[in-house]
């Protein structure tokens, strides 16, 4: 029979035995100790530990129903050995607990109704070198993988050793870091085995799980040629072919399928399969099994999760308020080459760019940036222009805009224009255009880069891909007398026009989907129907004669007031804390830092 090797953590080995696989749940963690370990190997005789873990089963629904032989451990220390003649012994049972609770662990107690499933010495398993140790189970476990699993540690060395470290998870997801009472230990150096376990933390030792199938997995799971709508998924087949083909699971949530997960599909002969009906602009994951004799199934194998490429559009707006914050953030359908750490979206506003964020492009004298918009149907049309508002943190700086003829290879860039940025110094961004012409057909996206030289970051705001109107938009948008249900929005007009036309929807809508309201021919115009205690946003575009309509201008953002209740309770408990942070339907005058929620209660 072939074995299933299952790890709770991402790094990767090569399991001795031929006929093992490897399965692994994603780890958040690479440290190493002798605390939070199996054993308490040290440098000391008479080292001496017990240890009570409770894995959740929710990760560990690829062993539900499975018979244990075997148990992993990862050894993080290389280059010494133990010692002497310890012992290691290895308890398990299922338990609907989630911990142990806040109080010492009685061991006694806390052992009772548990397998022993290893007890002898672990010296030659543990060797000397780094690395996943298999402890072969003298007595098999069957689990149900209905409950959680309970696995008790025990280790006594009489002779000093050596400083072992072992792997252990500490960082949420992977533990839940707010219940410190889901391990309970006692490390000493007196030889005596502890009758009450009193230190309590979510840490836990790296662990792994062989069991019995007959079915080995198939290896490398990959996805390329992606588009709008399709992508291919390959794998390389185990040494043993599948007697039925394989079977795929394709799901836009990261939620890996347990044994029981009925297929998306059925790839009989071959090693790779077309994926075909996506949606645009959506994560993806997808994951494989061999399929055996007898109905028998391998476990599933994941590829890395994918994206599928954005559709093109004709025109777009981004000011980057509604793309999440911080390294590796960017709207959708942007993305980015180069040293892509050094682009993101940050908080921040230097007028004319509106806050709160923009996007933020940093290079050094030996790295390169470019950040890449979003794809356009009529780049080669010559009917649209590129306008963006941008500023630099040093003097004689410049922003490059132009295109990749090959996305993939930043060195086919080609260079549109170079705008020189304001600095600083200034204080205030610049808003600049740019009349694409001589485009190659098949090109779709424009990009942003600095080039290379000195150390300097310059932030980007306000991007537009509009129609090159002669009509001039509308600025300086605005919303007055608010209530709950309407306000009133007001621009100053870009020229002579009389004519106007409104977008308006939910806060952070995309353009173009919102509610259009034409043939405007007030200024300011009283917008009606609203929901209360809502954020929305508004465009405003000129329609001139023509009739010729402007580029959208804003969009503009504000918040309808809250209905009158006849009474109300509240704690402030649902809400963050900070000086910004006050209940819906709150508000503050005079020095309005100095009224916020805070943490406490009297």
């Amino acid at each position: 029979m072939k074995k299933i090797t299952f790890f709770i953590a991402s790094l990767l080995m090569t399991i001795s035995s031929i006929h093992a696989q490897l399965y692994t749940v994603p780890s958040c963690s690479t440290l190493g100790s002798t605390t939070y370990g199996p054993m308490y190997s040290t440098s000391s005789a008479n080292s001496t530990n017990r240890t009570a873990v409770i894995y959740p089963s929710s990760q560990l629904g690829t062993i539900s129903g499975q018979v244990i032989n075997g148990m992993y451990f990862n050894r993080s220390t290389t280059g010494v050995s133990m010692a002497g003649t310890p012992n290691f012994k290895i308890y398990i049972k299922e338990t609907t607990a989630v911990d142990f609770g806040a109080g010492a662990l009685d061991w006694a107690t806390a052992t009772t109704g548990t397998t022993l499933v290893y007890d002898s010495n672990p010296a030659a398993i543990v060797g000397s070198d780094a690395g996943w140790k298999l402890f072969p189970l003298a007595t098999n476990f069957t689990y149900s993988g209905t409950q959680n699993l309970a696995v008790f540690f025990e280790y006594t060395n009489a002779t000093a050793s050596s400083a072992l470290s072992w792997f252990y998870e500490y960082i949420s997801p992977c533990v839940n870091t707010g219940n410190s009472n889901t391990t309970k230990y006692s490390n000493n150096t007196t030889g005596i085995l502890p009758t009450s376990l009193a230190s309590s933390d979510f840490r836990r030792p790296f662990i792994g799980f062989d069991f019995v199938v007959s079915c080995n997995a198939p290896q490398s799971v990959s996805v390329a040629n992606i588009t709008i709508n399709s992508a291919n998924v390959s794998w390389v087949a185990p040494t043993i072919l599948p007697s039925n083909g394989y079977e795929y699971y394709l799901s836009t949530s990261n939620t890996a399928p347990l044994p029981a997960t009925v297929a998306t599909g059925v790839v009989a002969t071959g090693t790779s399969l077309a994926l075909t009906s996506l949606t645009s602009n959506t994560n993806y994951y997808v994951w494989v099994r061999s399929v055996c004799d007898a109905g028998d199934k391998s476990i599933w194998k994941a590829a890395s999760p994918f994206k599928t490429l954005c559709e093109t559009v004709t025109d777009f707006v981004q000011n980057f308020d509604s793309s999440p914050t911080g390294a590796g953030n960017l709207p959708d359908c942007w993305s980015k080459a180069g040293t892509s750490a050094n682009v993101y979206t940050t908080t921040g506003g230097v007028a004319p760019g509106s806050a709160p964020n923009r996007l933020y492009m940093n290079i050094s004298a030996t790295t390169t940036v470019f950040a890449i918009l979003p794809p356009v149907s009529n780049l080669q049309a010559n009917t649209h222009r590129l306008k963006f508002k941008a500023y630099a943190t040093a003097v004689n700086k410049t922003l490059n805009v132009g295109y990749f003829t090959n996305p993939t290879d930043v060195a086919t860039f080609v260079s549109l224009q170079q705008f020189a940025m304001p600095s600083t110094a200034a204080s205030t961004a610049q808003e600049f255009t740019l009349i694409p012409t001589t485009i190659p057909v098949g090109i779709s996206q424009l990009v942003f880069t600095i080039p290379s030289g000195s150390a300097t970051t310059i932030y980007v705001d306000d991007v537009k891909w509009e129609l090159n109107s002669s009509c001039i938009e509308p600025s300086q948008l605005s919303a007055s007398q608010i209530t709950n249900t309407g306000a009133q929005l007001g621009w100053v007009n870009g020229g002579p026009e009389t004519v106007w036309e409104i977008q308006y929807g939910l806060a952070n809508f995309q353009l173009g989907t919102g509610t259009i309201l034409p043939n405007v021919t007030t200024n300011p115009y009283l917008l009606t129907g609203l929901l209360p205690n809502t954020n929305y946003q508004f465009y405003v575009r000129g329609v001139c004669t023509g009739p010729i309509n402007s580029s959208w201008a804003g969009p503009f953002t504000f918040k309808t007031q809250c209905d009158d209740v006849t009474a109300y309770t509240e704690n402030f408990d649902s809400y963050g804390t900070g000086t910004n942070v006050l209940p819906d339907c709150w508000s503050r005058g005079g020095t309005s830092t100095s009224t916020y929620i805070t943490t406490g209660g009297v």
